[in-house]
């Protein structure tokens, strides 16, 4: 009987540390403020690339009671890193490591976003990157045609590929392919 009450009384204790470590930040111990976490709700939200969640969390964040300036300060801290978000969801479209959908799927996302410079910063990387989306949409259009036999219009679609996209060497050699 007084190992089932020391059993008892272990798990009771490491089950309230259990409850009150949720409570605060592991580098301090302390209980987050309003803003670190608001903070950290927003960053969690952008490194998960949940982005469709950013407007709900901001609408919250101005519902909240934190002050003007608290919501600001959280707001461009959510901002930059929406920004620093878009330039990598950028590099790997550049990179090949992102189709087109995705890439432009995802620019809609950011351009939803309500929060200075973001929709800014998108209109921004699709002036820059018009002729790479629709080269890479050329690129993928030849492929169907191709799988569907569809050479004269495979071609046509393939001689759209721009010269820096890394699928003109590619769409060069599938021409060739296709005019045998």
């Amino acid at each position: 009987m007084k190992k089932w009450i020391i059993l008892l009384f272990v798990t009771v204790v490491i089950a309230g540390c259990q409850a009150n470590d949720e409570d605060t930040t592991p580098e301090t111990g302390e209980t987050p403020s309003p803003v670190e976490e608001a903070t950290l709700t927003l960053t969690t939200a952008i490194e998960e690339e949940r982005y469709f969640e950013v407007n709900s969390l901001i609408s919250d964040l101005e519902a909240s009671d934190l002050t003007e300036e608290e919501q600001t300060e959280v707001k461009e801290n959510a901002s930059t890193q929406l920004i620093e978000a878009i330039d990598t969801v950028t590099s790997r479209f550049e990179n090949d490591e992102m189709g087109v959908s995705t890439f432009n799927n995802t620019l809609k996302e950011f351009e939803a976003i309500e929060l200075d410079g973001v929709p800014e910063k998108v209109t921004e990387i699709r002036t820059q990157h018009e002729t790479l989306i629709a080269s890479r949409e050329a690129f993928r259009d030849g492929e169907k045609f191709m799988a569907i036999d569809y050479n004269a219009m495979a071609i046509d679609a393939f001689e759209q590929v721009s010269e820096d996209d890394s699928n003109y060497e590619a769409a060069q050699n599938y021409i060739a392919e296709l005019s045998e």
